[in-house]
């Protein structure tokens, strides 16, 4: 399990939340969280972002290891192939 927040100061308290909060669900985390950086400035009038691609891309580095961590997460617990046994046909 994985958390992306975000906020001014890249969401701190957020992600200490969500920590507890999947500790108690008992999920597994994973060693990459990344935290977005995002403020006013990147924002136009109505909300949306300027420039999507260059307001995160601080956190590029981040989401690729995001990325790779999620492959490896699931390539570690992939479940075992099943077989459906044919039925006995007369």
């Amino acid at each position: 399990m994985a958390t992306i927040v975000y906020g001014s100061h890249g969401g701190m308290q957020a992600q200490l939340a969500m920590r507890f909060v999947t500790s108690g669900l008992h999920m597994i985390p994973l060693a990459v969280n990344p935290e977005l950086i995002t403020n006013d400035s990147m924002l136009n009038d109505t909300g949306d972002f300027i420039d999507v691609d260059q307001a995160l891309a601080p956190s590029a580095d981040d989401m690729r290891l995001l990325t790779t961590d999620l492959e490896n997460f699931f390539t570690a617990h992939k479940p075992a192939s099943s077989t459906v046994p044919q039925s006995n046909q007369q």
